[in-house]
């Protein structure tokens, strides 16, 4: 008998941001984003479990223990080594099949990641992403890789670099084994992630339109911008600003 894949979302977050600290606490509608996004992905048909990997620095006891509260499973690990962080989460968790996440993309929504998974489980390829190909807006990226790759890169990495930001090896090294997907039209240039209060105030004027519908497609939020371009004013000289 062929053992099913554990397949878990790890949700890499933190309250220690410096361009705006505290954003994934910041609230809509009375809930936290965290926990906004993480009730958007568990409407997900193919996700086992979903995980926030928080650091084990002081400054994020609050998040654990709203964490707690909320009983959303979690794991703390390495402050500055994400990919260890990562790699314990998953390894603690038992995944087979890991979608990695990050907490200011309070847009994403579970529909593109089945769809991902579906093809993911289909090709021999150990990752895929829809970030490499900057068609996506942004805020609506993840990737999905397998246990092995990610330990892989755990044991090889020893650049800073790539131990902050968990993908970056991969992406570089193992090029081969990397299914980048990509949209017919460009998108990017919309920003959907939440980095700057200009961001929030986007956010909120997005989730406030959809309400009380929580669950909404990144589809309806693209589709709202080509109707409602005006609502999306409040972030769009971010690039500029940068």
């Amino acid at each position: 008998m062929i053992k099913k894949k554990n397949i878990i979302c790890i949700i890499q977050a933190r309250l220690g941001s410096k361009r705006f600290p505290k954003k994934i606490f910041k609230k809509i509608k009375g809930e936290r984003l965290i926990n906004l996004l993480y009730k958007r992905l568990n409407k997900s048909s193919k996700i086992n479990k979903i995980v926030v990997a928080i650091p084990d620095s002081k400054k994020d006891d609050i998040l654990l223990k709203y964490l707690k509260k909320k009983k959303i499973p979690f794991f703390r690990g390495s402050e500055k080594n994400v990919l260890g962080r990562y790699f314990d989460t998953a390894k603690h968790f038992k995944g087979d099949i890991i979608i990695r996440v990050t907490s200011d993309c309070p847009l994403l929504s579970s529909d593109i990641i089945d769809k991902h998974l579906k093809l993911y489980l289909k090709k021999k390829n150990k990752v895929i992403t829809n970030y490499l190909s900057k068609t996506y807006p942004v805020g609506i990226s993840f990737s999905i890789l397998d246990f092995k790759t990610l330990k892989k890169a755990n044991d090889n990495a020893t650049k800073a670099y790539d131990k902050e930001h968990v993908m970056p090896y991969i992406y570089r090294n193992m090029k081969s084994k990397v299914l980048k997907t990509s949209l017919d039209l460009n998108y990017n240039f919309l920003r959907l992630t939440l980095d700057y209060k200009e961001d929030l105030i986007t956010i909120k004027k997005i989730y406030n339109y959809f309400y009380p519908d929580i669950y909404f497609s990144w589809k309806k939020v693209v589709s709202l911008y080509k109707k409602k371009p005006s609502l999306f004013k409040a972030n769009n000289n971010i690039k500029l600003k940068k």
